[in-house]
């Protein structure tokens, strides 16, 4: 089970199960706060036809190596990510 402090409370989340809560009755002190979000989602490619209107995406091409998602993940990892992250 992780543990992140934030300024909601302690946030328990276990990533085999998804059973996850918030103890929101106690707050930890700021400096004590998680610097990683809840959670991420990354996208690994923005290589397409760049030609649907709706898409939020940039326009222009671009691609993460895999190298550095990986490096990424040990790093949100390390600083208290909880949640899977989705790719």
């Amino acid at each position: 089970m992780k543990l992140r402090l934030g300024p909601d409370g302690y946030h328990f989340f276990d990533r085999h199960t998804g059973i996850n809560f918030l103890m929101d009755e106690v707050r930890p002190a700021e400096k004590s706060w998680s610097r990683a979000p809840r959670q991420v989602s990354i996208a690994l490619t923005n290589v397409c036809d760049l030609h649907c209107a709706f898409c939020y995406a940039p326009k222009s091409r671009a691609s993460l190596t895999a190298d550095r998602v990986l490096a990424w993940l040990v790093e949100l990892d390390e600083a208290g990510l909880l949640a899977p992250i989705q790719i």
